[in-house]
């Protein structure tokens, strides 16, 4: 059974009823407060907090896949969920090669004006 609690941020108090686990995905915010109610009461807590989603990738990796699916996480929402994709960590070796590939992807999907900053972002 899942039971969905809604509310403000003020209401937020040690009399919240915590039946089983709590699954929280926002803010660090709120989730710090979340966090130390589930403490309180010892319940289990799963708190996907503040976004940040890295993508890594290796040597081995397909770049152009890669850079698509980069763009894409990035896109998404309009970057607004809390699993887009915020950075990226790249192998030196193969760095250049996927810069490119952004820039194959981000040339053909943005207004001129915005690529720059896309790919200086890199």
């Amino acid at each position: 059974m899942i039971r969905m609690i809604f509310f403000d941020l003020s209401q937020l108090t040690n009399s919240v009823n915590i039946e089983q686990m709590i699954n929280f995905t926002g803010s660090v915010e709120v989730g710090r407060k979340i966090g130390a109610l589930a403490g309180k009461h010892i319940k289990p807590s799963l708190l996907e907090l503040g976004g940040n989603a890295p993508a890594v990738v290796l040597d081995s990796a397909d770049l152009k896949l890669a850079a698509n699916n980069i763009v894409f996480g990035g896109m998404l929402h309009s970057g607004h969920i809390c699993m887009s994709t915020a950075r990226i960590v790249v192998v030196d070796s193969v760095a250049d090669e996927l810069v490119s590939e952004l820039e194959a992807i981000v040339k053909g999907k943005l207004p001129r004006n915005m690529v720059q900053c896309s790919i200086l972002a890199c």
